[in-house]
């Protein structure tokens, strides 16, 4: 659980601010949403994350309503929270795999100096909408069924 949080406030906390339109590379989609996050561009970062990711996050907030009368998106609330400083500067992003529609970006960040270590992280984006969007790996908490 440790380990898929840190993937995922890495992947969220990786950007840069441009037209969804101009990031025709998976490597451009990652750098534009990392950008984004550090920028603070909340409504820009939630562009290049997948349909899916959305729809857990919604589902989350739906549950944390119904529940504890929460009425705060948990994407907004996850997306404040990222703390960027922790994961810069971003190394190196470079594609692992890629086949039809879809690829695997290994993305190396952190201060990785004397007595550092680098963040590294395998992150899956796909093709929606005619553009690269970013599928990070939830907690199972996030991907558990509307009927529970």
């Amino acid at each position: 659980m440790r380990r898929n949080l840190y993937a995922i406030l890495l992947v969220l906390s990786s950007v840069a601010c441009r037209e969804v339109s101009n990031t025709p590379t998976p490597e451009g989609a990652y750098y534009a949403f990392y950008q984004a996050v550090i920028e603070e561009d909340r409504d820009t970062a939630m562009l290049y994350l997948s349909a899916d990711t959305l729809d857990a996050f919604r589902h989350v907030g739906g549950r944390l309503k119904q529940f504890v009368g929460s009425q705060k998106d948990p994407l907004i609330v996850f997306l404040k929270g990222t703390k960027t400083e922790a994961l810069r500067p971003l190394r190196r992003v470079e594609v692992v795999s890629r086949e039809a529609g879809a690829a695997v970006l290994k993305v190396t960040a952190g201060p990785c100096g004397e007595g550092e270590r680098c963040l590294v992280s395998q992150v899956k984006l796909r093709r929606e909408n005619n553009r690269w969007v970013i599928c990070p790996k939830l907690p199972t908490l996030f991907l558990q069924g509307e009927s529970e």
